[in-house]
């Protein structure tokens, strides 16, 4: 006898509580909204659950515990707002990726993370590496970039992948809690020629591997600066040209 996948017929879902469809991103944008509000210590799933007008038993399904939630939820932030590019160039995937990094920085919602985080470093360890492990799984994913840059031959093997990753995050948490400007878009090239090179002096082989980021490029895309409501100097809130030095050529 056929089936009735053979005979064009619907197959019966099986029995059993219907799927709460659209409940993940419900979810993780309520968590998104609480924690950046109050920081992870001080929200609970139950909030969780009645902000994103879900049961607390479907949260659960989903995230098995509340760390779980956070560190899904900080990492669904970073998602939406940092893109992994592709365009076939190191250099031009890495200036995409800072310009879009320093716009979710100047946003409310990336200078409200960079402060919790700051803040629960110093207070509550848990919490601590909620943001931690949030941050490093992004991160870790933009490791794709660096990896297609040495099978094009870009970069060497030996890159020091998460150096080069940390480096801006770190100059952004640093100027956050200290109420210090970002960097203005336009000096994205030069930021990224700085930690190159600062890396080829580190592993002593600058000249052999470094050359080729010195040509010219598009430096950043218009898309990123629309994105963030930015023209083509400034960042949110400062007009001027600050740039750490010790990521300047």
């Amino acid at each position: 006898m056929a089936s009735a996948e053979e005979l064009g017929a619907t197959p019966r879902r099986s029995a059993g509580r219907p799927r709460n469809v659209g409940a993940d991103e419900r979810i993780l944008e309520a968590a998104v909204g609480l924690m950046l509000e109050r920081g992870v210590p001080d929200v609970t799933v139950d909030e969780v659950a009645e902000l994103a007008d879900v049961g607390k038993g479907t949260v659960y399904r989903r995230f098995p515990s509340k760390a779980v939630l956070a560190a899904s939820a900080l990492e669904s932030l970073f998602r939406t707002h940092i893109a992994i590019p592709d365009t076939g160039s190191f250099r031009t995937d890495m200036e995409r990726v800072y310009a879009d990094t320093i716009g979710f920085a100047g946003s409310s919602r990336g200078n409200a993370f960079l402060r919790l985080a700051a803040a629960a470093a110093g207070r509550n360890r848990k919490a601590a590496d909620v943001y931690r492990l949030g941050y490093e799984h992004r991160r870790d994913e933009f490791g794709v970039i660096i990896e297609r840059a040495i099978l094009r031959g870009e970069l060497s093997g030996d890159f020091n992948r998460s150096l080069f990753l940390d480096s801006l995050p770190a100059l952004l948490m640093f100027r956050a809690i200290t109420n210090q400007p970002l960097p203005p878009l336009d000096a994205v090239p030069s930021m990224i020629d700085g930690m190159l090179n600062a890396l080829d002096e580190w592993n002593g082989d600058g000249q052999a591997r470094m050359g080729r980021y010195h040509e010219q490029s598009e430096h950043v895309t218009p898309d990123s600066r629309a994105r963030y409501g930015m023209d083509d100097r400034e960042t949110p809130g400062d007009d001027r040209d600050v740039v750490s030095p010790a990521l300047l050529p």
